[in-house]
């Protein structure tokens, strides 16, 4: 309980972010950060997801790999990586990983 209501006051934030989601499937991992406005999810092993959540609520368009967009992915990658690092995520101790997350890496 006591959990729960420490999470309460995050849900009246202006502009809130949900910092970070982590999931695994098989060998995948998967961080992701989100805002108001935009869904970043960093696949460590295959392509990464970019939404916008007010033009595309239902997630259908993966906005990636559009040039118009790239700035917004590379702050939440930035962001995202701060998160991760605040958390003590040991993905982020890997030096394969800074590079992809900070400065748009593939390999």
């Amino acid at each position: 309980m006591a959990w729960a209501e420490s999470l309460a006051g995050l849900l009246h934030l202006p502009r809130m972010v949900a910092v970070v989601v982590v999931q695994r499937f098989g060998l995948s991992t998967q961080r992701a950060i989100r805002t108001t406005d935009w869904k970043y999810i960093w696949n460590a092993t295959d392509v990464d997801e970019l939404y916008d959540l007010r033009a595309d609520p239902h997630e259908l368009t993966n906005l990636s790999h559009e040039p118009a967009h790239a700035e917004t992915m590379a702050e939440l990658r930035r962001r995202l990586y701060g998160e991760l690092e605040a958390f003590g995520d040991g993905q982020v101790t890997n030096a394969w990983v800074r590079r992809q997350l900070l400065d748009g890496a593939i390999a």
